[in-house]
């Protein structure tokens, strides 16, 4: 092993740098260098709270809108720009992506769309937007909470772009990156 993901999703900082320690303390004994990949949450959009389970069937039209003013059969999201992050013709995909919806029209704050896969849908389930790089769901405030800062177990770098959107950085033992 050369590298360790640490998903900073999981556990207390306190309980990932004892992680961390191991790794080190492991790495150190076997004379390898071991890189730590700092794996940063991104913000999550939901599905809002559904009064119960809802069964979406392929072909049928729904229409997402943000919680503070979904009414009636409108799916709410806890994202309140989905109107301006999405466009016609873009994929929604809920639930880990067991059911996806593609965008026919956009009526801010609304967003109707077609039924791809369909089934059973409940409260707080994820939505994932692929091709979408929303920029109004970046958390700073989230993101400055979870940045890595300097430890005596390595040096970390800055958060780059990574798969999925997430942000990711390196953390090296010692002053230099491995060779």
């Amino acid at each position: 092993m050369n590298v360790i993901r640490v998903n900073t999703s999981h556990g207390t900082p306190e309980l990932r740098a004892g992680w961390i320690a191991a790794v080190r303390q492991a790495a150190d004994a076997a004379g390898v260098p071991v890189a730590v990949l700092w794996d940063l949450q991104g913000p999550r959009i939901r599905v809002g709270k559904l009064a119960e389970p809802r069964e979406l069937l392929p072909g049928e039209t729904v229409v997402f809108a943000p919680e503070e003013v979904a009414r009636g059969a409108e799916l709410p999201t806890t994202y309140a720009d989905l109107a301006a992050d999405v466009r016609p013709g873009a994929r929604i995909l809920l639930d880990d992506g067991l059911l996806s919806v593609q965008v026919t029209r956009i009526a801010p704050p609304r967003v109707e769309g077609r039924v791809e896969d369909g089934g059973t849908l409940t409260s707080n389930k994820g939505m994932n937007l692929p091709g979408c790089t929303c920029p109004r769901r970046r958390s700073r405030k989230k993101i400055g909470r979870t940045r890595p800062t300097p430890h005596p177990w390595g040096r970390t770098t800055s958060p780059s772009p990574s798969y999925g959107g997430r942000k990711t950085s390196r953390s090296y033992g010692g002053s230099s990156p491995p060779r």
